[in-house]
């Protein structure tokens, strides 16, 4: 079982353009979310950034973690007609603050089907030192991904989106230079 799931890890993170050792396989994209939620260091007065326009489940869980913890969840609007992919990521950019720790986006809108210019918005928020969480549940297996060149430092997905995909299927993607940064929520040994 381990030689398949690590080939499986393996067949992913090429699929994505990462390493092995950057995928979790998960159970869905709800819970790859959760794992980032929870797993980032922040402060009371922290913000969050959150597109209103997000699946659910990552909207909700952080507004649990702000009422438990004190921080500061802000939902931006984007245009209904935009004009172009930059008028989309100027409203992410100009929302970007000094309290801001975390920008976390669903990759294309369940809701719209409008698609971020991702690898606009998280440079702009990487130059700023804020983290950036990708909800891919509607992206991944219907699109090309290469998630070192969007640039973002999570993403998460699940294949129950595919057309006659399995459920109890997902994947976390954390880049290496942010290991340190999403503590595990489970624990055992060789963590």
């Amino acid at each position: 079982f381990d030689d398949l799931r690590e080939a499986t890890r393996s067949r992913i993170a090429a699929q994505l353009g990462v390493d092995a050792d950057e995928i979790a396989l998960v159970r869905n994209t709800s819970e790859a979310n959760n794992l980032v939620n929870s797993g980032l260091d922040l402060q009371a007065g922290d913000e969050v950034l959150l597109w209103d326009q997000n699946h659910q489940t990552n909207n909700v869980a952080w507004d649990v973690r702000a009422a438990r913890y004190g921080i500061r969840v802000k939902r931006i609007s984007t245009p209904e007609n935009p004009g172009s992919p930059q008028e989309l990521a100027d409203t992410f950019i100009a929302s970007l603050g000094p309290r801001t720790k975390v920008l976390s986006l669903s990759h294309v809108s369940n809701v719209s089907g409008v698609r971020l210019p991702i690898r606009s918005i998280a440079e702009a928020a990487k130059a700023r030192d804020i983290y950036v969480h990708l909800d891919g549940a509607q992206t991944w297996g219907a699109m090309a991904l290469d998630l070192r060149d969007l640039g973002v430092d999570s993403y998460a997905a699940s294949a129950h989106k595919w057309y006659m995909g399995p459920k109890e299927v997902g994947l976390l993607y954390i880049a290496k230079r942010n290991h340190d940064r999403v503590w595990p929520a489970i624990i055992a040994p060789g963590w």
